[in-house]
């Protein structure tokens, strides 16, 4: 078939019925009766038939690569609607509208260059058929509906859709204003125009990081917290998104902990936090593979933020053991009133004090705190361990006084707060210490009235009888606490000991160790006993007995090398629950030495440096 003498050469980002229109103009004909004229119906051009394609490069003299272009631009269906679009599949739903999207400002460019030919000049740009495409990147104009078609082969016949925009307002009204070009629009215009994209985005679809971006803008303006992520005074939710998340792969975690933190509602779940990106990876898209990483991130994120128990399945993934648990569920499931599981998890730091989170969002390591979960329910009242120690009233007292017996829940209001085992493990290692005496023995006096006799009271005697320099008797014919007796000379000796008391003005280490978030008995004086960091010891004025107190030196001292989530989360800002996932992400575990766990305390320098990596800086 021979070339025709009146041809066009395609413009930049042309379509195909674009194309054909523009030619049958300049040949004085109609779309449909030009393609019948050279052989080819303009149908089967939409239809992407080959030999009509072949006929068309040939009648026009196009080369191969012209035609390449001029078919990705436009979109080439592949029979599972999904087109092929410039190199990558996308939705037949995210390029086929009835609705047909253009710039009016490249429209009237196109006629200024063909005044007296405007149907041979205006063409339509594939880009436009995008729907995440909002604004003219050369323009800065939004794009505006050209016009509402149902029928394909009209509406892409475009010459006469463009007869009937000549002259029609449309095309005078809007000035160009580069300022509504945002980072959001030269990204995806530079994606479809070479493919290149110097964002995380390109590893993933233009199709799903439009989506992504669109719908996580939508939650930002929805929750209000588009300051947090530098987009403030943005109103295109695409836009906000991309901003939010474009720096690195880390931004998107961070973003979706946001998103969760601020659906603080008692019933506020993963659908008020994310919108209609949950119900798009959950069931639109559930199997789509393009949607995979994100699917997987937005999982662990509901998964660190909402209790699901062993067997419940959260975006396809079965949940084989649960992550969190919250006040609600907890309480639930173990039995006991959710006011009185808030109190005790708060002094054994799964809470900062103050935390004004409902039950159903105040969550919690469920791992860390399983044992301490399963033992709650086994708590009692302050009689039953006056039964197990076989101790008075007055005598339990003593060793509350002194710190050897603790409840597991400071309010006194709460009854059932003492731990049966805690009572067990103190009498077993007094008895287990201990030798029969006999009735009569002369010189051994009750272990509770010893410990009035000398500085730190019954407890430092205790700490003596474990390290074997008090020794320490039973009478069988009494039971329990009360048949523990000590020699009184022995006693005397210790009680001439009298160290030296020091003005008491700074928090003990338990004190200071709550303050940052570490509430697991003894943990922290343990740290300090293993040589971690320094602290002064000292006689606790009141209590007459040695403590640890932590001096300005030694909190600096701590704060140098370490540093805790509740720390962290008061440098940065930052809610605990993103704080603790930017240390997982990153790896980050609690420091540890020859396996000893000492709780929530992180090298600082690995610690600050996870946190970083989410866009936010903690004070190094």
């Amino acid at each position: 078939m021979p070339s025709l003498c009146l041809t066009l050469a395609p413009n930049a980002r042309e379509t195909l019925p674009s194309f054909v229109s523009r030619l049958a103009a300049a040949n004085g004909l109609d779309a449909a009766s030009f393609s019948k004229d050279m052989g080819f119906s303009f149908k089967r051009i939409l239809n992407f038939e080959e030999t009509a394609l072949r006929a068309l490069a040939e009648v026009a003299g196009l080369c191969g690569e012209q035609m390449d272009e001029l078919v990705s631009w436009t979109g080439r269906p592949t029979g599972d609607i999904r087109i092929q679009y410039r190199g990558e599949l996308v939705p037949s739903r995210a390029l086929r509208s009835p609705v047909v999207m253009g710039c009016p400002l490249c429209l009237r460019a196109d006629i200024d260059t063909q005044p007296a030919a405007p149907l041979q000049a205006m063409s339509y740009r594939g880009d436009w058929q995008l729907a995440y495409t909002k604004v003219c990147a050369a323009h800065g104009h939004p794009l505006v509906p050209l016009w509402d078609e149902d029928t394909p082969s009209k509406r892409w016949d475009f010459q006469a859709r463009f007869s009937d925009l000549l002259g029609a307002p449309i095309l005078a009204q809007s000035k160009p204003s580069s300022s509504q070009v945002s980072e959001y629009d030269r990204w995806l215009h530079q994606r479809m125009l070479t493919g290149k994209d110097e964002t995380w985005l390109q590893a993933h679809t233009i199709f799903a990081a439009s989506r992504l971006c669109l719908h996580i803008g939508q939650q930002i303006i929805r929750h209000d917290i588009a300051g947090r992520f530098r987009t403030a005074g943005q109103e295109r939710p695409e836009v906000v998104g991309f901003d939010a998340l474009s720096d690195e792969p880390s931004r998107l975690p961070a973003v979706l902990n946001a998103l969760a933190a601020a659906a603080s509602g008692p019933g506020d779940g993963p659908k008020k936090a994310f919108g209609a990106l949950h119900p798009m990876l959950n069931r639109d898209y559930a199997d789509a593979e393009e949607f995979a990483e994100f699917r997987n991130v937005l999982c662990v994120c509901i998964l660190d933020n909402w209790p699901h128990a062993p067997g419940d399945v959260v975006l396809g993934h079965v949940v084989k053991e649960r992550r969190i648990h919250s006040v609600a569920s907890a309480a639930k499931e173990i039995g006991v009133w959710e006011e009185l599981l808030d109190r005790v998890l708060t002094e054994n730091g799964a809470f900062t004090d103050g935390d004004q989170r409902p039950p159903t969002r105040k969550t919690f390591d469920a791992i860390r705190f399983n044992d301490l979960l399963q033992d709650i329910p086994r708590w009692v009242g302050p009689k039953v361990i006056y039964k197990i120690l076989g101790a008075t009233k007055d005598q339990f007292q003593r060793l509350v006084e002194q710190g050897l017996l603790t409840p597991a829940v400071s309010d006194p209001k709460v009854q059932a707060r003492w731990q049966p085992n805690q009572a067990q493990d103190l009498l077993s290692t007094l008895v287990n210490a201990s030798k029969d005496i006999p009735q009569d023995a002369a010189g051994w006096i009750p272990l509770h009235n010893a410990g009035g006799l000398v500085k730190g009271g019954l407890s430092r005697l205790i700490d003596e009888i474990v390290l074997g320099t008090l020794p320490i008797g039973y009478l069988p014919d009494r039971r329990g606490y009360r048949s523990l007796m000590v020699p009184k000379s022995k006693v005397i000796e210790f009680s001439a000991e009298r160290p030296k008391t020091v003005s008491f003005h700074c928090p003990t280490a338990v004190a200071f160790a709550r303050s940052i978030g570490l509430r697991q008995k003894g943990i922290f004086v343990a740290f300090i006993q293993d040589g971690h960091t320094p602290a002064t010891q000292v006689e606790h004025p009141n209590a007459n007995q040695l403590t640890y107190i932590m001096t300005d030196e030694d909190i600096d001292a701590f704060k140098a090398r370490f540093t805790t989530i509740t720390i962290l989360s008061g440098e940065t800002g930052l809610h605990r629950n993103t704080v603790r996932h930017a240390l997982k992400i990153a790896g980050v575990h609690p420091f540890t030495q020859n396996s000893r766990d000492y709780g929530g305390i992180y090298l600082r320098e690995d610690a600050v440096n996870a946190v970083s990596k989410i866009g936010l800086k903690a004070k190094g």
